[in-house]
């Protein structure tokens, strides 16, 4: 209960040593200011820290250091100008390691940092898994996961055991969605999947170093799946992707940023299988929007960004 529709939360993290949530808003305006706040767990003593002009994708933090890590991306240029950056828990001294350009858009963005070797990898959105130095020094993509449809979702380090891990969702508006966590070495080699789950998404996870090791995995298929707008961004219109697991009435609504209804796209019954709706977006001024699926009680919303 943080936020609510006129202030989007799109990165968070907890630290529990010191009962502490940090989190990124935007402000609902364009060009956008993207706020860093801290709290306690409890959601009380809430404290602005900083902001910046790119949209943040994810957090992470290095508690032996008082430092955390962030991945931004440059709006609206396609997303392909990314940087990430560090800067201390009190949210000062941001400094930046990092900056590409390189026509790889991170919209869906997600990083992981290993101090022990002062390496950072993150996740593109053409199904890349990248690592750097800390320095911007030797950028190397260590994974490219094939599928036009594909959608890779978190990337976690195991660094005791030299692991890296990551999830990606498969079939998209072609086939079913069939969700993956792969393991692989922290060079990208011997890729092997580790969990596999049929008619669902997989997006954030994380890893469990308690020593619980081999429970089964279980996730409740979803009753749908709300994939990318294509383009994004968009100029004059784009086309929105979602799956159905079994006939139901659908909706499909855009909204602003102030959470105002701007058209709805789906509005009716649809059988089961993947569907694609066409939206006019010429009418619209450039910013940041959202769209929303709702469908048998399941209801995703992502961010589709107008550019003129």
């Amino acid at each position: 209960g943080f936020c609510n529709p006129y202030c989007p939360v799109t990165a968070m993290t907890v630290d529990v040593e010191r009962d502490s949530l940090f989190w990124f808003t935007w402000n609902g305006a364009f060009p956008a200011i993207h706020s860093l706040f801290r709290s306690d767990l409890d959601g009380g003593g809430v404290t602005l820290l900083g902001s910046s002009d790119n949209v943040v994708l994810d957090i992470e933090l290095d508690r032996a250091n008082q430092q955390m890590f962030w991945i931004d991306a440059k709006l609206p240029d396609g997303l392909a100008d990314h940087s990430i950056r560090q800067v201390t828990l009190a949210g000062s001294d941001a400094l930046e390691l990092l900056h590409v350009i390189d026509g790889k858009p991170i919209n869906d963005g997600h990083l992981a940092v290993d101090r022990s070797s002062d390496r950072v990898f993150w996740i593109t959105n053409n199904r890349a898994i990248r690592r750097a130095n800390l320095d911007g020094s030797e950028i190397q993509d260590l994974v490219m996961v094939e599928g036009d449809s594909t959608v890779l979702g978190d990337i976690a380090l195991d660094l005791a055991a030299g692991k890296m891990y990551w999830s990606a969702t498969y079939g998209g508006i072609v086939t079913f969605p069939a969700g993956v966590i792969h393991r692989a070495n922290l060079d990208g080699t011997d890729v092997e999947s580790v969990v596999s789950v049929d008619q669902a998404a997989i997006g954030a996870f994380a890893i469990d170093f308690s020593g619980s090791v081999g429970r089964e995995i279980l996730p409740e298929p979803a009753a749908a799946s709300l994939g990318p707008a294509y383009p994004n961004p968009a100029r004059n219109s784009t086309t929105i992707s979602y799956s159905l697991a079994r006939s139901a009435t659908v909706t499909l609504t855009i909204y602003d940023v102030l959470g105002r209804e701007v058209e709805t796209v789906v509005a009716g019954h649809r059988s089961v299988g993947d569907h694609a709706s066409g939206f006019d977006a010429g009418g619209l001024p450039s910013g940041i929007y959202l769209y929303r699926l709702q469908a048998d009680g399941f209801s995703s919303t992502r961010m589709l960004t107008i550019v003129r």
